[in-house]
This record gives C-alpha cells, structure tokens and sequence, in this order.
C-alpha cells in the first residue's frame, strides 16, 4: 500500500527533474538566415547558410536570393522594366565577436541570372558586411550586400550590343538562427 501512495510523488519528483535542462549554446556553430530589403514597395530576399567558425574567425557562406535589379544599354535607352534576377553566391566572411555582438566583412562570387529575354546571365564579385546582436540561438542585425557584376562583352560586330546588369546594393534585416 505504501508503495502504491509514494508512486505518484515519484512520477511528480521524476516529471520535475526532467523539466530542469541545461543547454549550451555554440554562436559559433552553423547557422542559416534570411535578409530581407523592402525598397520602393520592392520585396528583395536573400537566404544563406554560414559555415561554423574556423580557424578563430572565417565563416564560409552559401547564399541564394532573388529580387528586382537596375540595369542599363551600353548605346541606347534602359529597359522600360526593372528585371528580376536570381542570385547564388558563395562567401568568405571574417567575423569578429565581442560578447553578443557581431560584425562580419565578406568577399566572395556570386552568379547572376535574369529573367528577362535580353538580359544573359552574368557572374560577378560580392561583398557583404553587417552586424548582430545574439541571443537564444538567434541573431539581428543589419547587414549590406554590394554586388558588382563583371560586364559580359560581345566581340562580335554583328551582334548588337545588349543591356548589362548595373552594381547595386542592397540593406536589409538579416535573421539568423544557430544551430
């Protein structure tokens, strides 16, 4: 009978200890994120996956985004559209923490691809930098990206020259999430 009074005040005791739960949390583990731009009513995503920190203080970066982009003719008018382009990109990110805030410096290559029929496909230089401050697995902050496409020149006369993708930047609030 005494055992069959104490089983629910072990199951209580039992239920409790199993509430208690210690976590630590590695900021300099891998983590995913999305920037976000809202310019002109224009919506701009980017959504990256960041390496954990090696070496003291290099992340590599994979990205992939998607919004409108500026563009230009060498010899005539602009296109009368904005085009959409995807991006992918990959990064080098040197990132310096001082206690729950952190910026990063980026250089990397990226890949740029329109979706209008005069626009080719370019590839480029990205730079990105930023800073957040973390807490609970998460991190905010602001963060730039500059991207800054290399011209693809057509050496053949007969083929009229086409539109090129303008460097452009973007400013957004970058989401992080440590796993």
């Amino acid at each position: 009978m005494r055992l069959l009074m104490s089983l629910p005040l072990i199951a209580l005791m039992a239920g409790a200890a199993a509430a208690q739960s210690l976590s630590v949390i590695d900021y300099d583990g891998p983590r995913a994120g999305v920037l976000a731009d809202l310019e002109a009513g224009r919506l701009d995503v980017d959504a990256s996956v960041d390496s954990p920190v090696l070496l003291g203080g290099i992340r590599f970066r994979a990205g992939i985004g998607h919004g409108r982009w500026e563009n230009e003719w060498e010899h005539g008018p602009p296109l009368s559209l904005e085009p959409r382009v995807t991006r992918l990109a990959g990064s080098l990110l040197f990132v310096r923490r001082d206690g729950s805030l952190t910026g990063h410096f980026g250089v990397g290559l990226a890949a740029y691809l329109p979706k209008h029929v005069e626009l080719r496909a370019q590839r480029g230089l990205r730079l990105t930098g930023g800073m957040g401050y973390s807490g609970e697995r998460w991190a905010i902050g602001p963060e730039l990206e500059i991207d800054l496409p290399h011209p693809t020149r057509i050496l053949d006369a007969r083929v009229a020259t086409r539109p090129e993708l303008l460097p452009t930047f973007r400013l957004g609030l970058a989401v992080k999430r440590v796993f």
